[in-house]
């Protein structure tokens, strides 16, 4: 049995972590998924159905009293094992005939609550890696330069699409020296307006958060 423990873990996390485990199943296999989240329970309920796979949901509680939800199916025939997550290798990854830049201006996702729009932009990035097509540049200007700082998990994010797929990290220079950052940046290649407006006029499309 193959167990996803995604405890801890808010979307789209839980259904990538789930993906991926899926890729070292053979079919017929059982896998058990485990979650404390509600609206990752639903959404991971909802991929395992569309897999058309029967899935069997139960309320679990720790030692320490805390609940989560099992949910527990067999791995459907059409996936092919790579081996073990430690020694399998990322699928490939390529950009799509139309090319693509995602432009990120805030260190919020939305005009709602602070603190849920952060939290919303941080799982954005953290997802972008997953795309089946990955953007040619992202393109970092205002607030949206904290992405790139030393310490955050987005900027470990932005740094494996640089290195793995050479997807172009760019930072907007006078954002970064506006605030005052640009010591604390991890990556990011520091550009000017005009280049950034010119990649964006190039781009097939614009994604934004």
């Amino acid at each position: 049995m193959i167990t996803v423990d995604t405890r801890g873990r808010l979307c789209p996390i839980p259904l990538i972590m789930l993906k991926k485990a899926l890729t070292n199943c053979n079919p017929g296999e059982d896998v058990c998924v485990l979650t404390d989240n509600e609206t990752a329970c639903g959404n991971l309920t909802d991929f395992i159905s569309d897999l058309k796979c029967e899935v069997v949901k139960k309320t679990e509680t720790t030692a320490e009293g805390l609940s989560y939800t099992s949910l527990s199916f067999k791995a459907p025939t059409g996936i092919v094992a790579t081996g073990t997550a430690e020694t399998c290798t990322a699928p490939p990854r390529k950009y799509e005939e139309e090319p693509y830049v995602v432009v990120i201006d805030s260190d919020e996702m939305g005009g709602g609550n602070r603190e849920l729009g952060q939290l919303l932009l941080r799982s954005f990035v953290n997802a972008l890696i997953e795309m089946p097509h990955l953007p040619t540049h992202v393109i970092l200007y205002n607030k949206g330069v904290y992405m790139a700082l030393k310490g955050t998990d987005t900027a470990e994010t932005l740094q494996r699409m640089n290195r793995e797929f050479g997807v172009d990290i760019v930072c907007c220079g006078t954002c970064v020296d506006f605030y005052k950052v640009r010591e604390l940046l991890l990556l990011g290649r520091i550009t000017n307006m005009y280049t950034i407006m010119e990649l964006q006029s190039k781009a097939g499309h614009i994604m934004r958060p």
